[in-house]
């Protein structure tokens, strides 16, 4: 959400295009508040808050218990499969690491000192980036013509990694000054 003031939201989805909730979408919705700058991947599972459905049939469709208590449903997870990504490398502190799937960043993490664990990830296949964060405000920044500073420097791990349920990856990645 890197467009959202540093802020505590809650999160809604519908499957309408209209931003509207008519009868017969599907809507979804976190019990927790979101933290704009910490939460980077999340999942709102969507169901119809017009019927209710029973603990054995919502366990078999991903993971998800629903509730529906007189229209004001609510939505849990358990059981989502998650890894841990330990990163073991040469790099400098103050740096980020982001998991990426389709160019699209699903997990962001800073770092001020070693070791690299990134914990509560979703399985699936990621591309890995590495971002020196060399005046250390936690975000890549483009530099300045201007002030003659260079972008922070950003390394792409080579190869896709994939992340397993319940398993810890050890990686060791050199990057080359």
């Amino acid at each position: 959400f890197p467009n959202l003031k540093d802020s505590e939201y809650k999160m809604a989805a519908l499957t309408g295009v209209d931003f509207f909730y008519e009868s017969g979408e599907k809507i979804g919705f976190s019990d927790e508040n979101v933290c704009s700058r910490k939460d980077s991947f999340l999942s709102v599972f969507a169901f119809d808050p017009e019927y209710e459905i029973n603990r054995e049939d919502s366990l078999t469709q991903a993971d998800s218990i629903i509730s529906n208590y007189n229209k004001d449903s609510t939505v849990k997870t358990n059981n989502t499969p998650l890894g841990t990504l330990e990163i073991i490398s040469d790099a400098p502190p103050n740096c980020i690491f982001q998991l990426l799937q389709a160019e699209e960043v699903i997990q962001e993490a800073y770092f001020t000192e070693r070791p690299y664990i990134i914990d509560s990830i979703a399985t699936g296949k990621y591309y890995l980036k590495y971002i020196e964060d060399t005046n250390q405000d936690s975000a890549w920044n483009t530099g300045s013509w201007e002030n003659k500073i260079q972008p922070e420097r950003v390394v792409n791990y080579t190869s896709e990694i994939i992340i397993r349920s319940d398993w810890d990856l050890n990686l060791e990645w050199i990057i080359v000054e």
